[in-house]
């Protein structure tokens, strides 16, 4: 039996002319819904597209990304295998396949720290460190700033007169804090030495090579054209300093330091160079040793790797010493009266520190030490060139060394020929968060005729014994590996015929 139907689901269609607009309506409804359906199919199409389209651009970005590294990477690879390339031509030590009819001449040491100069690159943040210490340099002299591209290609030459340049932007900021005697002129100064102490710490510790190749082009024209300083000029510059007691006493402590880890690097040095004098070819034409050269090669190179290593502990020990003097002994007010007082010459740290200790009472342990092992080393490099072959006695003392302090870069074109100076320097190293210094300032005016005019002083180059000496013959290679912060030159254990006539000079 067939169940009722409820008449509100029959679709009643009227008859008549309401029959036909009811159908019509139907059908637009019906078209609608289609059109939007179709629609909804569309934008699900383009939509699909465009995530597609866009993962396939990300994709193709990242490996437009990853190949221009590649490029780059590529690129310097090669800048650096073509440099490596010139410099070992330039040594010397590469020759062709077949190195039959070819003559090796090796190159002075002008040539390759001019090799080396060329293949440098002072960017990143060393280079920003040099342009806020050139600009604010200038700033103090009224001249306008260097660009990034002037001071990215200083030529070899004009690291001198980069060093010179900075030392005139010092004295300006002197001279301003001499005629102001405000907080801030001193604030100035204060914010400039530390600028200065950040662009040497990172040239130093960043791009050694470098650095002793900037010292060793300041010292070659320091001496061409003023000599070298002699024991007076130190003791000039000792006293325009104004240390106190407790500063001599630290900078003497720091001595002793440093000349105990020297000694340290001078038996590491002696045992080295022993190895390299185990290499040079003996009965090297004889059949029974013919083929030993394989092994001599292997153990020289070993050799080589571990003198540089011994270079760079000296440069590091070396370093370490300036930087400590700089943060624990000397106040800002000091370094820049140091700076000033020390130019055209590097600063000499140990010179300084023998005035200190021969200005000494008898009973300071400066006069007492005995120091006659303690040195840098690098006079060792020199008996490598001598006819004896007989292995190096680490026992024993060689007569003087050479080491080397901050680097020299910045008297720019156009800066004014005379440089106004005070000599006054703060009574404790705390004094440098504070003025005016307790010790009274009297203005000098030295000029780039003479920037050195200090008073009467000999500039012949010879010093007392206990003073020590660069010795000319040291030359460029003393110079290239010459480290830290100064040129501290200093001849041990002194005789009492030497003390006493250093006295008689005092």
């Amino acid at each position: 039996m067939a169940l009722a139907q409820d008449p509100s689901d029959i679709d009643v269609v009227p008859s008549g002319q309401g029959s036909r607009t009811y159908r019509a309506n139907k059908r637009k409804e019906a078209l609608k819904a289609k059109n939007r359906r179709a629609q909804a199919r569309y934008r699900s199409r383009q939509k699909e597209k465009f995530t597609d389209y866009k993962t396939a651009i990300d994709d193709l970005t990242e490996q437009l990304d990853k190949l221009s590294a590649e490029k780059d990477a590529l690129a310097a690879d090669k800048a650096m295998l073509e440099s490596c390339l010139q410099l070992s031509y330039q040594k010397g030590l590469t020759c062709p396949s077949s190195a039959e009819g070819l003559e090796l001449v090796s190159p002075s040491a002008e040539t390759y720290q001019q090799a080396i100069w060329k293949t440098a690159r002072v960017d990143g943040p060393l280079l920003d460190a040099m342009l806020s210490v050139f600009a604010r340099a200038r700033k103090a002299c009224g001249l306008p700033p260097l660009s990034r591209e002037e001071v990215a290609n200083t030529m070899l030459h004009e690291v001198f007169n980069r060093k010179e340049m900075c030392v005139q932007g010092i004295a300006a900021l002197l001279s301003k804090l001499d005629a102001e005697g405000s907080q801030e002129a001193f604030e100035e100064l204060v914010d400039f030495m530390k600028e200065q102490a950040v662009m040497f710490n990172l040239l130093y510790t960043q791009h050694g090579q470098l650095a002793r190749v900037m010292e060793a082009a300041h010292v070659q024209t320091c001496r061409a054209k003023f000599g070298q300083a002699s024991a007076s000029f130190w003791v000039e510059v000792a006293d325009a300093l104004a240390l106190t007691e407790q500063q001599q006493k630290r900078m003497l402590h720091l001595r002793r330091e440093l000349l105990a880890r020297m000694e340290d690097v001078r038996q590491k040095r002696v045992a080295v160079l022993n190895s390299i004098k185990g290499t040079l070819p003996t009965n090297i034409n004889c059949d029974a040793n013919g083929n030993s050269f394989a092994g001599t090669f292997v153990q020289g190179t070993h050799s080589v790797d571990l003198l540089r290593q011994s270079l760079h502990q000296e440069h590091c020990t070396t370093h370490e010493f300036a930087k400590a003097i700089r943060k624990t002994v000397l106040s800002p007010y000091q370094h820049a009266v140091l700076e000033v007082r020390s130019f055209p010459h590097k600063v000499d740290l140990l010179a300084i520190c023998d005035v200190i200790g021969t200005q000494s009472k008898p009973s300071e342990p400066a006069l007492t030490l005995d120091l006659d092992r303690a040195h840098s080393g690098l006079r060792l490099l020199d008996q490598m060139g001598s006819a004896d072959l007989s292995p190096l006695d680490p026992s024993a003392p060689i007569p003087s060394a050479h080491m080397s302090a901050t680097p020299f870069l910045p008297m720019a074109q156009g800066a004014p020929s005379t440089i106004p100076m005070t000599h006054a320097a703060v009574s404790e190293p705390q004094a440098a968060q504070s003025w005016p210094p307790s010790s009274s300032s009297e203005p000098l005016h030295l000029t780039s005729s003479d920037p050195l005019h200090l008073g009467t002083r000999d500039t012949s180059g010879t010093c007392p014994p206990h003073m020590g000496s660069v010795s000319e013959g040291a030359g460029e290679a003393d110079e290239v590996g010459s480290l830290a912060m100064g040129s501290p030159r200093f001849s041990l254990k002194m005789r009492n015929s030497e003390m006493d006539a250093l006295l008689l000079d005092l």
